[in-house]
């Protein structure tokens, strides 16, 4: 699952233990950031552990002294020592890691779009109005590239654009040769198809439900919320086309999902994923990767979303364990509570260039399906030139522990860094912006409160 163990080089926060102390039923916990462990603290033990490895027992017992009494410091301190020397509580960052192994590719089958998404971030990058289209055959040898080099049996493909479905030829030949092909090396191939929702025929549809392709269409909420930024050319919203097409697509019986793109049109989010979920299909949300006045959120409006993310997850912890949870709960929050119980530190954010490819309309190789970055070169040289996935594109993204701003986090083992092209687009460098940190963060502490209330359930 993991290839080429690396070297910590920025083996960070020597002696230091790096916790988050956060409330829960009414008792205080702390979770350690690396052994993805939570404890249940008393007054005493939360401020041993804020000065533990800073100042010295005699130090600590000193300033402690008038709030506790020596004895309650001296347990404190001993049981303290005894989980850093078993590793429950740990002082050091991660000592080695892999890099994930390569198993998706996207392919970019068009740069053509039949709409105007006033925050699209292609519309600086690719010519959507006349954009090229991919042949055939360069799809065929990023299937047979992924086949090749793929480390784990099940691999996936993700068709991307534009609009792919303006591709049709080249999506349903990917189709057939994929699955073709796999089956003759062992290899499972899942298919993934983000659209904007609005071509669905129920050709189509059939199509996509014959090859159990999961469709992700881009829908923004409510008709008002939709259409006051995914726009014809000519300006008209396209909301009421989504709809009929995700009606032919549940009709088909299709796997489908939404994800909304939260921006200054639509930043109550919770009414956003209200609209969405009443079609009864998955919904989650991203954050738009544009600080632009009208496009980005404003101040006031980071204050309102913050304040409405923070209310929906209270809701959903109060569901836990009922099996009533939101899909919204089940694609954010659920992801990393699996992560915690599989003890799964992510180090590479989203991975790009080591488990994912993006292959362009011409054959490009792009670490990122943002193509940030620009082409490594071309995937049908690639081929022939047996040129492996790990060497093209070293150093693309960094480990968690080399970047300055994550080091320090509690969480970095949890995001692994975040989207890299929203981090570029909205700070000019590589440290996460603190208004994305913040909703992440807050995400992860209800995954750990999540599986204290399981672990609680269970023991019941």
């Amino acid at each position: 699952m993991t290839q080429h163990p690396l070297t910590n080089s920025a083996r960070s926060n020597g002696g230091r233990l790096l916790l988050h102390f956060f409330e829960h039923d009414g008792e205080q916990y702390v979770f350690d950031a690396r052994s993805f462990r939570a404890f249940r603290v008393t007054d005493c033990a939360r401020e041993v552990l804020k000065r533990f490895g800073v100042f010295s027992d005699r130090a600590l017992v000193r300033v402690l002294a008038r709030r506790f009494s020596l004895a309650t410091i001296c347990d404190t301190l001993s049981e303290t020592n005894s989980l850093v020397q078993s590793g429950r509580l740990t002082l050091y960052d991660l000592d080695t890691f892999g890099a994930p192994g390569f198993n998706r590719i996207v392919l970019l089958l068009t740069e053509n779009c039949n709409l105007a998404c006033k925050y699209c971030f292609e519309a600086g990058i690719l010519n959507q109005a006349a954009g090229a289209s991919m042949p055939t055959g360069v799809a065929s040898a990023a299937v047979d590239y992924l086949l090749r080099y793929a480390t784990e049996r099940e691999c996936t493909i993700q068709f991307y654009g534009g609009e792919p479905l303006l591709n049709w030829e080249t999506l349903i030949h990917t189709l057939e040769y994929a699955t073709a092909r796999s089956s003759k090396c062992g290899k499972c191939v899942s298919f993934h198809c983000v659209t904007n929702g609005t071509l669905i025929t129920k050709q189509i549809a059939r199509v996509l439900h014959k090859f159990k392709v999961t469709v992700q269409i881009s829908i923004d909420g409510d008709k008002k919320a939709h259409d006051a930024g995914r726009v014809s050319r000519s300006g008209h919203g396209s909301f009421d086309k989504v709809r009929a097409c995700i009606r032919l697509l549940r009709n088909e019986g299709v796997n489908v999902c939404f994800l909304a793109t939260i921006a200054s049109h639509n930043h109550a989010v919770g009414a956003v994923l209200s609209a969405l979920e009443a079609f009864g299909c998955s919904a989650s949300f991203c954050l738009v990767a544009s600080k632009t006045p009208g496009i980005g959120l404003s101040d006031e409006q980071w204050d309102k979303f913050h304040e409405e993310h923070a209310r929906l997850l209270n809701r959903e912890l109060k569901q836990v364990g009922t099996g009533l949870s939101s899909s919204m709960w089940q694609r954010h929050v659920a992801t990393i509570s699996q992560r915690l119980r599989g003890q799964d530190r992510l180090v590479y954010g989203c991975g790009a260039g080591l488990a994912e490819f993006t292959i362009g309309t011409r054959g490009e190789v792009f670490a990122c399906q943002r193509l940030l970055d620009g082409s490594r070169g071309n995937i049908g040289d690639f081929m022939r030139g047996h040129v492996e996935p790990h060497v093209l594109w070293p150093g693309f993204l960094q480990d968690v522990d080399s970047q300055p701003v994550c080091r320090r986090c509690w969480a970095k083992y949890l995001c692994g860094g975040g989207c890299l092209h929203s981090v570029r687009c909205l700070t000019g460098t590589n440290d996460p912006p603190s208004e994305h940190c913040a909703v992440f963060r807050r995400e992860a502490e209800a995954a750990i409160r999540e599986t204290l209330t399981l672990a609680r359930v269970r023991a019941d």
